[in-house]
């Protein structure tokens, strides 16, 4: 498999805080689940990744090109929990916005095709979606830009069991149909156990754990993610 995204031995200091020689790799058509607590280096390495800070040390590459500047990023799209509502706002009128945005990557064809598959329809307010419905709505925004990878942060945080239920389902579907790469982030261990292909554990700015979810299985005897990080801070025995 070719390599998405490459992060290289990135280094960042803060005050009380600092990123120690990270590195890790996405590979194309994979899921990589993201687990650390609050406060771990998660935000700070998708700042990284996004060129919203400058780190110290270290790069990013997208498809084997360095990042660093706005265009470099063109090629990947971030959803976050608790985004803006736009609360006077129509679902057709914010993707207008964004198709003038990003004229030269947009697809109305794809926009379409994932508003259907998705079953939304983009007349109403997005402040009158429901949770579940916002969260799809803005991926197949994101889609219709035809990203090269997609950063998701959260992106099931506030759902009820069958929305989550439902959005994991779509965004397995997206790599397995699509070979859509996507890079998962979640506090709900147990999603990131369900559809990710590879799991990256990170505590104090440092990555503990990068391997493929079925070896971590494997390893610590098909322990739990939370046991596992757990384990590798120091806090839990593994049996």
């Amino acid at each position: 498999m070719s390599k998405v995204l490459e992060v290289k031995s990135l280094k960042k200091k803060y005050k009380n805080f600092a990123l120690k020689d990270v590195s890790f790799s996405l590979e194309k058509g994979t899921i990589t689940g993201f687990i650390g607590e609050n406060g771990a280096g998660k935000t700070t390495i998708f700042s990284s990744i996004l060129n919203l800070i400058q780190v110290d040390a270290g790069e990013v590459l997208l498809n084997g090109k360095r990042i660093r500047n706005e265009k470099d990023i063109a090629g990947i799209s971030y959803l976050e929990c608790n985004r803006e509502l736009y609360p006077n706002v129509k679902g057709y009128e914010y993707k207008n916005f964004i198709r003038d945005v990003y004229k030269k990557r947009w697809s109305e064809e794809r926009y379409q095709e994932y508003l259907k598959k998705f079953c939304i329809v983009d007349d109403y307010k997005i402040s009158d979606f429901s949770t579940g419905m916002r969260e799809k709505f803005f991926l197949a925004v994101e889609l219709a830009k035809q990203p090269e990878l997609i950063i998701l942060d959260e992106p099931t945080s506030g759902l009820d069991p069958i929305a989550r239920t439902e959005l994991l389902k779509i965004i397995r579907n997206l790599v397995d149909e699509d070979q859509v790469t996507i890079l998962f982030s979640s506090h709900i261990t147990s999603d990131i156990e369900n559809i990710a292909d590879n799991v990256i554990f990170i505590d104090d700015g440092e990555i503990l754990l990068d391997m493929n979810k079925k070896k971590i299985q494997d390893q610590y005897k098909e322990a739990s993610l939370d046991d596992v990080l757990m384990y590798l801070t120091g806090g839990k025995k593994i049996v």
